[in-house]
């Protein structure tokens, strides 16, 4: 009998463990046990908030993946301004990251485009900039639901922007 509960209970670990890597409606999951739960059976999957970051500059993209992804976010990159909406349209984050200072499109262009679009004209928008944040805010059509930080990123302060648009991850 002992041993036919390990079994179950190796079994429940292996369907916890896959069902963490389901999708729900396009957003990936983590998977909440509750308080006092003895198995999977008792667990909540909760789907992810998407975060989609545009910026050209490759180690900015890797270091907030990174540190998006600790923090329990799903991390989209685009690394062009110019496919960035197009990615946006695609992917429907909740959140999108954007760089002021790009080449070929620069970012208040972007989010303009963003704006312009029924998939993405009620986004929340935070944009990075090495730039002078007044300068870059004189530059954007800003409204409730954007937001700006000056660059090197303060991810205190980014992850304090993201979260009065976002539910805490679990």
């Amino acid at each position: 009998a002992a041993s036919d509960e390990r079994e179950n209970d190796a079994r429940g670990d292996v369907d916890l463990m896959f069902r963490r890597q389901e999708l729900i409606g396009g957003h990936k999951c983590s998977m909440t046990q509750h308080p006092g739960a003895a198995s999977s059976q008792n667990a909540t999957i909760i789907p992810m908030a998407k975060i989609l970051v545009i910026d050209d500059e490759e180690p900015v993209l890797e270091m907030l993946s990174l540190r998006l992804n600790m923090l329990g976010y799903q991390v989209v990159l685009s690394q062009d301004g110019v496919y960035g909406p197009t990615t946006a349209e695609r992917e429907k984050p909740d959140l999108i990251i954007l760089d002021f200072n790009m080449p070929a499109v620069d970012g208040a262009a972007v989010h303009q485009k963003l704006r312009s679009l029924a998939a993405t004209a009620a986004v929340p928008i935070i944009f990075l900039t090495a730039s002078v944040v007044a300068q870059v805010m004189l530059k954007v059509k800003a409204d409730q639901k954007t937001r700006f930080l000056a660059k090197p990123i303060d991810f205190a302060a980014l992850a304090k922007m993201i979260a009065e648009f976002l539910p805490p991850p679990k």
